[in-house]
């Protein structure tokens, strides 16, 4: 467990590292003063659960064996209800299932149903990067300001709350 966990979290760095650049690079954080936000300092929520996870969700970043991926030009989103029924939706195919948070903010997936439609290629690397991590997830965080990162053996997945 202690290995996944370091594996994880040299992820999440990757991973953060790159949204941060990217979103510099790109003025994204720009205010009105010209100068950018400090996105040095990520505020962990209080809490992982359910509850504040409701809602819809847009895939912002993702890695896959340690490496940043590509995302397709269409949005990928995921959706999650009170009861933790998840549904991710890449403009192609959907895959559903149930999330379940454990103490320690460990997490896992139950599969559900999944569309099978051909899709163009860089929509199914997603695809089963996606399916990758909900069959091999093992943790999560959640920021103050909306950002979930969902932990897999296969990769990680960052989203932000629309």
């Amino acid at each position: 467990m202690k290995t996944k966990l370091k594996k994880a979290r040299s992820a999440l760095i990757a991973t953060l590292l790159f949204v941060s650049v990217t979103s510099s690079a790109c003025g994204a954080n720009d205010d009105s003063s010209g100068k950018g936000q400090d996105t040095s300092m990520v505020q962990p929520a209080e809490d992982l659960s359910i509850e504040n996870l409701v809602g819809a969700w847009t895939l912002t970043a993702a890695t896959e064996k340690g490496q940043v991926m590509d995302l397709p030009a269409s949005e990928v989103d995921l959706s999650i209800d009170a009861d933790g029924q998840v549904q991710f939706s890449t403009g192609c195919n959907t895959i559903a299932g149930a999330i379940k948070i454990q103490p320690d903010d460990v997490v896992s997936f139950q599969d559900g149903p999944q569309t099978l439609v051909a899709c163009p290629e860089d929509i199914e690397k997603v695809e089963t990067l996606i399916g990758g991590v909900m069959q091999t997830a093992y943790g999560a965080t959640l920021t103050q300001s909306g950002e979930l990162t969902l932990l897999g053996e296969a990769g990680t997945l960052v989203l932000q709350k629309q």
